[in-house]
């Protein structure tokens, strides 16, 4: 396409294309950048046939990067206006926009006909906002642009250091030098919308994501004639240095900050932390996360469980692409009014807890089991839940990729536009360094507690309102009050002390997860390979054993490149050394009854390391599945096959089982002399002789890595 030298008025293409990216099942990806500095992510949704037979739906996320921190002191909440003025003559019930400090986001959610009439209507406003005086003054009076903020993250602004400069606090503190839109007149605010628009709504700052059960290539030209239209103007992104974080660090101890008249939901704890944008690909908070939300014996929601209180949630604050992060444990009393003994008590089991973490020290068998439940969640094998509302914004695809504590918004910003989708959900990489370097964060000292001076389940529950700093439960011309209180020195020594402290009772009752017997340590992803195979399966030659007669098992074998993880799969016929008759058959299904009862709990360890274990009736004899990753495959069937030939299988036993299956397959065969006389048999049916045979044909198959 040809291109003239100034990129705003030239024609938009595609400057860069990626396909094959990684991310969940039934999908294919391909990442575009433009001329014009828009990035895309397009997602092929597989067409699965709606059972309602409703038509086929489309999924947008548009970012755009420009929010309130680049609202001009004298003018404050221009950008939450002007994003306002681009929709103005939207079908909001396709839309959902949301502004945060640095980028401005529209979540768009419709049928995939109304796709594209839709995407050059917003790329219209975006383009040329309906800048007209009547329609200014009309969202002023109705105040419509307005956003609301929880009460939690309006306390944790308005309560910084006043006289910082640091843009954090300055969204919720509106000095007397500062003014708002409201305060200028409609002219003068109009020329000033005008200009903001120039300066940041420009196609560099533009990111998307677009999910469609159309070709990819179709989905590439949609967004190219669309977005294409928006011309890079080289804005200019928001620039917080991490190092602004001294001004937010607690240097003399930790503090408790209680709001006054209002609700913050719990108690939070939360520490400042650098950045965390660089660590997507080891996300030691997920880890941290990961161990805090684990249910297991000794967990710490157990801890707060047993002592009154419920563990709400651990996990990073989204303030957007900020230059620097906050990572937040919530905890609700279950009492009806909190005391500040309760407070404490949470504090205490808190900090004990990850006192016990930072002292066992980063596991890297935890790790994999955290990338595992990560890679679980993200490419979930069922369908989602169908009682989902029709409006929200992350059906199918787009509700696994916005469940990181950053929204998916966010993540559009802050990574590549080839790890927008899979940064921090598929992990690849285990720094112990990393994750250490994170828990020398989450101390006391460096610890800000957030409370109110009401019960977590009273009202009100507060929003706060922008841009002037005014809270709903405070009335007009005051301001929101809170009291800073030092943590207590024996509190903080207590939080502080290394674990275990001896005459601490709360550290007697943490203790660590145990490590899952089929754990795998290498779950790396394979990129997609595409070339020719052998049609069909493989018959491959099975040495015989040392010192017995030749082998009579059977090995098929067929590679599949649709894999991107380490995986396989395998099926073992038992065929039993037993003649066929009616009798036999029963015996047969009596014996996988009692398999399937003796490899219970196996089946449920493989299940928590995402592997599969099945056993049935085949045609031949029994039949024995596995599923998973390579490596802890092999240990798996050989449990397995162990069990079954160590199962001693008694009279009592056949009489929990046989009797039904006689019962079912002749009434008259359920009398217990036949059944004892079952029992026997099933012990000399020879599958002790032939699980060793087996055994070691698996074996000599997996050491040739086929």
């Amino acid at each position: 396409m040809a291109q003239s030298g100034n990129a705003t008025d030239a024609a938009a293409s595609v400057s860069q294309r990626v396909d094959n990216l990684p991310g969940p099942k039934k999908c294919t990806y391909r990442a575009i950048e433009l001329t014009t500095g828009a990035t895309a992510c397009l997602i092929q949704e597989a067409e699965d046939a709606d059972p309602y037979g409703r038509p086929s739906q489309s999924n947008l996320i548009v970012s755009l990067g420009v929010g309130r921190q680049q609202d001009p002191p004298d003018c404050r909440g221009l950008a939450e206006l002007c994003a306002e003025l681009t929709v103005l003559e939207l079908n909001q019930n396709f839309l959902c926009q949301s502004i945060l400090d640095d980028l401005t986001s529209y979540i768009i959610h419709l049928e995939s006909f109304h796709l594209e009439s839709f995407l050059e209507a917003l790329c219209a406003g975006i383009r040329n906002p309906r800048f007209e005086e009547a329609n200014i003054k009309s969202l002023l009076q109705s105040g419509r642009y307005k956003q609301s903020w929880p009460a939690l993250e309006f306390l944790q602004r308005c309560s910084g250091n006043s006289s910082s400069a640091h843009p954090f606090y300055r969204l919720a503190q509106l000095t007397s030098a500062e003014r708002t839109v409201e305060s200028l007149e409609i002219s003068e605010l109009r020329k000033r919308l005008i200009e903001f628009h120039e300066r940041y709504y420009s196609g560099n700052l533009l990111r998307i994501v677009a999910v469609d059960s159309r070709s990819l290539d179709t989905l590439e030209s949609i967004i190219v004639t669309t977005f294409g239209g928006i011309p890079n103007r080289s804005a200019p992104k928001v620039d917080i240095s991490s190092r602004e974080l001294e001004d937010v660090k607690v240097k003399s101890g930790g503090i408790k900050i209680r709001g006054k008249s209002m609700n913050v939901d719990g108690i939070h704890l939360v520490f400042p932390l650098p950045d965390q944008s660089s660590l997507s690909s080891i996300a030691p908070d997920l880890y941290v996360k990961h161990l805090l939300r684990s249910k297991h014996v000794g967990s710490l929601e157990a801890s707060l469980n047993l002592h009154g209180f419920s563990l709400n949630s651990a996990r990073l604050m989204d303030f957007g692409q900020v230059g620097f992060d906050f990572f937040c444990i919530s905890v609700q009393c279950n009492a009806e009014n909190n005391q500040i003994e309760d407070e404490n008590m949470a504090i205490k089991i808190v900090f004990r807890y990850l006192a016990m973490i930072r002292s066992v020290g980063p596991l890297n068998w935890l790790h994999n089991e955290l990338r595992l439940t990560l890679q679980r969640e993200f490419a979930p094998k069922g369908k989602l839940d169908e009682s989902l509302e029709p409006m929200d914004p992350m059906i199918n695809l787009l509700l696994h990729l916005a469940s990181d504590d950053y929204s998916l918004a966010t993540r559009l910003q802050r990574f590549s536009q080839r790890d927008a989708l899979t940064a921090r959900h598929l992990i690849t990489e285990y720094s112990a360094q990393a994750i250490a370097d994170f828990l020398t964060f989450l101390t006391p000292d460096r610890c800000i507690v957030y409370v109110s001076d009401i019960g977590w389940n009273s009202k009100p529950a507060c929003n706060y309102q922008t841009p002037s700093g005014k809270l709903c439960c405070v009335p007009e011309g005051q301001q929101a009050e809170y009291s800073t209180e030092k943590l207590s020195p024996a509190l903080l020594n207590l939080c502080s002390a290394p674990w275990p402290k001896q005459d601490c009772d709360l550290d007697r009752e943490f203790k660590m997860p145990h490590s899952k017997p089929f754990m795998p340590s290498d779950i790396s992803l394979r990129p997609r390979v595409s070339k020719a195979q052998l049609p069909g399966p493989r018959q491959l030659r099975i040495p015989p054993m040392p010192n017995s007669v030749s082998s009579n098992s059977r090995l098929w074998f067929r590679q599949d490149d649709r894999f991107q993880s380490d995986l396989a799969y395998i099926s073992i016929d038992l065929i039993p050394p037993i003649e066929c008759s009616p009798k036999n058959q029963i015996i047969l299904e009596i014996l996988v009854q009692l398999f399937s009862k003796a490899l219970h709990k196996l089946k449920k360890q493989a299940a928590e390391v995402c592997m599969e274990l099945s056993i049935s009736r085949s045609s031949n004899g029994i039949q024995l599945c596995f599923s998973g990753y390579n490596e802890p495959l092999l240990k798996l069937i050989t449990t397995a096959l162990h069990q079954i030939a160590d199962l001693k299988i008694t009279k009592e036993s056949v009489h929990k089982v046989g009797s039904k299956v006689l019962h079912l397959a002749d009434e008259s065969a359920s009398k217990d002399e036949e059944v004892d006389q079952l029992a026997c048999q099933l012990n000399l049916a020879g599958y002790s002789h032939m699980q060793q045979k087996l055994d070691g044909a698996v074996s000599m198959a997996y050491q040739s890595r086929i």
